[in-house]
């Protein structure tokens, strides 16, 4: 499996973020083809595509339990180096990741070192409950068993369910050349019935909001604040047009 290059190391909540940011840089909100593209991160975890999408839109709480641990390991496979993850002591993070790649499931897992239920498995494994050292011992002595097989679902999961289109242009989430090019994308799409042409609009308007975010304009000369201003001051005029009815019907 070749090296993965360290995108962010932060605490599991901002990389997912981040994440989330990049995805939609690369697929924006109501783009054709998102729900497909979410597909083998939903396969990874296994969770449905609606899922992804409120996980990736930072519409949700993080998840716990199973699905907790299998993000981990997927932004793992992305180059997130989560701080959690790496600060957890390495007997725990090898076996957590037989459950992340589906070698053991939390049953099996629970069983197999001496707990009761699931959630004494996961209290475990995330620090919230002691593990003495006959468990310690197990977890090690069943990863040894299991880490050929494991590292195989690395590179299975690396070639195969990662986010490919994440890394088909090498720039930076949030970056003015990735707004350029879904702005040209988004405008160059062939639009017939007005609903299309909303669409559109909409795509570049989500990624002019990139533009304006990566300080693109905020060291304008006088000649350009001129040369911008009357396309600026129609636009804005548009927009306070809509955000008035925005509003209103949220009043209403």
């Amino acid at each position: 499996m070749e090296e993965k290059k360290e995108v962010l190391r932060e605490h599991l909540e901002d990389c997912l973020k981040h994440f989330g940011k990049w995805f939609n840089s690369k697929v924006p909100r109501r783009s054709r083809g998102r729900t497909e593209a979410m597909k083998p991160m939903a396969e990874f975890l296994g969770v449905t595509p609606g899922t992804v999408q409120r996980m990736l839109d930072d519409m949700s709480p993080l998840p716990r339990g199973e699905t907790h641990i299998k993000l981990l390991c997927y932004l793992d496979l992305h180059g997130y180096k989560i701080i959690e993850f790496e600060r957890m002591p390495k007997i725990r993070r090898n076996f957590s990741e037989l459950i992340g790649f589906e070698l053991l499931s939390p049953v099996e897992a629970s069983n197999l070192v001496g707990y009761h239920d699931t959630q004494q498995i996961y209290q475990a494994i995330f620090g919230r409950e002691g593990v003495n050292k006959k468990r310690e011992n197990l977890m090690w002595t069943i990863w040894k068993e299991k880490r050929v097989e494991l590292e195989r679902r690395k590179k299975d999961a690396y070639d195969t369910l990662r986010l490919e289109v994440l890394f088909s242009v090498p720039l930076e989430v949030g970056s003015v050349s990735v707004a350029v090019q879904q702005l040209v994308l988004s405008a160059s799409q062939p639009v017939i019935t007005n609903a299309g042409m909303r669409l559109a609009v909409l795509n570049i308007l989500e990624n002019s909001v990139l533009l304006f975010e990566d300080s693109l304009f905020d060291s304008l000369s006088d000649s350009e604040l001129c040369e911008f201003s009357q396309p600026i001051l129609r636009l804005s005029s548009h927009l306070s047009t809509l955000s008035s009815k925005i509003l209103t019907r949220k009043v209403g």
